[in-house]
């Protein structure tokens, strides 16, 4: 054994002198983690993440992050999608016709709480017919909200006047309906009619042609 001065010198250890951990380390730590209460488990994806359900090595309060999706779950009872970073994404229309518009969006969940933004800008074959407008949510939405709760804030834009034009986001017939409503604008409002509420139409509150845009403002807890 080599010295230096007397004293004892070990030798350095190169890459093949490191011993080897075993496969079933991380899966280990994981049910460490679990038994203990504390940390996050971390699963590949959600396969792995039922898998803890299956195997019992889940408790309410814990923790998951999904390294496929990057997204952290909580275990009540069963999965509740609990953090999403702030990602982009195609909102995808349950009613009306895209055609060559462009329809963009973005979300984040924080705590259990969705929130994002999408904007419908029309292109010359888009048509949003009779109550049209009405997306699906990026995320799956708590099932105990009730049809028509309020989600948000829609704000519609005539492209060729500049009028400007809003409205509110109501859950549709189902939690897979985010359904957008204007504010009635007759000539003149009478008492009864001050706030009221309509569909959109296909030529109502705008004509709907190139270039006018709808764009949605939406918060609700996540499924």
């Amino acid at each position: 054994m080599p010295t230096t001065r007397g004293r004892l010198k070990l030798p350095i250890p190169v890459g093949g002198d490191a011993p080897a951990i075993p496969a079933d380390f991380g899966s280990l730590a994981d049910r460490i983690n679990v038994v203990s209460g504390a940390g996050v488990v971390f699963v590949a994806d959600a396969t792995a993440r039922a898998a803890l359900v299956t195997n019992a090595d889940v408790f309410n309060g814990l923790y998951v992050y999904q390294d496929d999706t990057k997204e952290t779950w909580r275990y009540f009872s069963g999965w509740k999608l609990w953090d999403v970073p702030y990602k982009t994404f195609t909102p995808s229309l349950v009613t009306g016709t895209l055609g060559n518009g462009t329809l963009v969006g973005g979300f984040s969940v924080s705590s259990g709480q969705m929130e994002g933004w999408a904007k419908w800008t029309f292109g010359s074959t888009s048509a949003i017919a009779s109550g049209g407008g009405v997306l699906a949510p990026p995320v799956a939405m708590d099932s105990s909200l009730p049809v028509y709760s309020s989600l948000g804030t829609v704000f519609m834009r005539d492209q060729s006047s500049g009028d400007f034009h809003n409205g509110h986001l109501v859950i549709g017939a189902n939690l897979g309906e985010m359904l957008p409503l204007r504010a009635l604008q007759p000539a003149s409002y009478t008492a009864a009619q001050m706030g009221q509420l309509g569909s959109i139409a296909s030529s109502s509150p705008l004509p709907w042609t190139n270039l006018d845009s709808i764009s949605y403002a939406f918060r609700a807890p996540a499924a």
